[in-house]
């Protein structure tokens, strides 16, 4: 039968926790990344527009508005959102 001393448990062990340790710096690293694109789409308008930047290729996705309305919805869509009928 097989044996593993305790030389070799040790160093199992280390490699398990060095392994976990790599993971866990890997995924601040893409929750910074994250943070970061976040900063980044709000600091240029693109969250306002219902866009997203992709981190990977640097382009902007989603649908914007393509004229400037100074924030200011057009009447159709604040009627959009106005019941037809108020029941008492």
């Amino acid at each position: 039968m097989f044996e593993i001393n305790s030389e070799d448990r040790y160093l199992l062990r280390k490699a398990q926790m060095d392994a976990e340790k790599k993971d866990l710096e890997a995924q601040k690293a893409h929750q910074d990344l994250q943070r970061l694109v976040l900063e980044i789409e709000y600091r240029s308008g693109l969250i306002a527009d219902g866009r997203t930047l992709d981190a990977r290729t640097g382009l902007v996705t989603g649908v914007g508005s393509t004229r400037k309305t100074n924030g200011k919805e057009s009447q159709d869509a604040l009627m959009a959102t106005v019941p037809d009928e108020v029941s008492p």
